[in-house]
């Protein structure tokens, strides 16, 4: 039996340096890209021609006739694009080269939009859904035990997409929130307290350090070392880990696996078709910004400071602060 089709719309275009996640699109079975809009006509020709499918003049004409909408490009239009394709019930797939140029006040307004019209507002959270990341997941629950303790290394610096995309990172694979931020004034490390308890009652904890080079917001370039109640892992990049847990060792070598940007997709159209398959919302970018905003501060301050995570969860109602 085969998988209904959904069909859906792309507006912008994906660049060709991310060829990676456009075959990624490609290859999924039930999803069909239609139309492509952008608000430069020849470039709405140029990438429908390049991804065979049709261009369309408007923009709510494609919000209207898709059933999901990947969002690669808004030029000068901001978040609107976005807050249409909520109103009309769209679900939406927003990338990271577009919500990497958002402030913190155009993430609050997508996360009132998709709350207000419960509607998925899904971004790139890619790191979450590296092999290597989801190896780590599956040994977590099943042999190794909680983490405790973990180090991570990667490409990039605080205030990019990069720092959030870590952020983000350490926190899904501690499943917990982060409780507090203190920075190394002498290394730049950064290191996250979380709410979850250790074995000996001290908050687990994640600390970070960026390195400058090319390949920002790309896992491959990354690290960790991961200390859990019954043993340690090693990740290296996206497609490597090694594990010592009870005595036994292995190294796995996850070439084969799945793609981020696989995952990505199929998670995006399982929701589509009514799937509850948990995926990243809005919510936890903003979580992210949270923590951004408690290093800048502990920087500043040089001491620890505890995250304000008000803006990100659903009970509060606050006012927007200036970015």
């Amino acid at each position: 039996m085969s998988l209904p089709t959904i069909k859906l719309g792309l507006v912008g275009g994906i660049s060709h340096t991310a060829m990676p996640l456009l075959n990624a699109l490609i290859r999924q079975q039930r999803l069909q890209l239609m139309e492509v809009y952008d608000s430069r006509l020849a470039a709405a020709k140029e990438n429908a021609q390049h991804l065979h499918a049709t261009y369309s003049q408007s923009l709510d004409g494609l919000l209207r006739r898709c059933q999901g909408v990947v969002f690669g490009e808004v030029n000068w239009m901001g978040n609107v694009p976005i807050l249409r394709s909520t109103g009309l019930q769209r679900p939406s797939l927003v990338l990271q080269s577009v919500y990497s140029r958002y402030r913190l006040t155009e993430l609050l307004e997508l996360q009132s939009a998709a709350r207000e019209h419960r509607c998925l507002v899904m971004p790139e959270l890619s790191y979450r859904w590296a092999r290597s990341t989801l190896r780590l997941r599956e040994l977590t629950a099943t042999q190794a035990g909680a983490i405790e303790y973990l180090e991570f290394q990667c490409h990039g610096e605080v205030g990019t997409a990069s720092e959030l995309l870590a952020h983000d990172w350490c926190c899904n694979v501690m499943q917990s929130e982060c409780r507090s931020v203190v920075v190394d004034s002498d290394t730049g490390a950064i290191t996250l307290k979380f709410r979850r308890m250790n074995r000996d009652g001290e908050p687990v904890t994640a600390r970070i350090l960026f390195h400058a080079g090319d390949h920002l917001g790309d896992f491959s370039s990354s690290s960790a070392m991961i200390t859990c109640r019954h043993g340690n892992i090693r990740l290296s990049g996206d497609d490597k880990i090694s594990w010592d847990i009870l005595g036994k060792k292995s190294t796995e070598t996850l070439n084969r696996d799945r793609t981020a940007h696989d995952v990505m997709f199929d998670l995006f159209g399982r929701r589509l078709v009514g799937g509850l398959v948990p995926v990243p919302e809005i919510a936890d970018l903003i979580k992210a910004h949270e923590i951004h905003q408690a290093v800048i501060k502990s920087r500043e301050l040089q001491t620890e400071v505890i995250v304000d995570h008000s803006l990100s969860r659903p009970s509060q109602d606050v006012a927007r602060p200036e970015s």
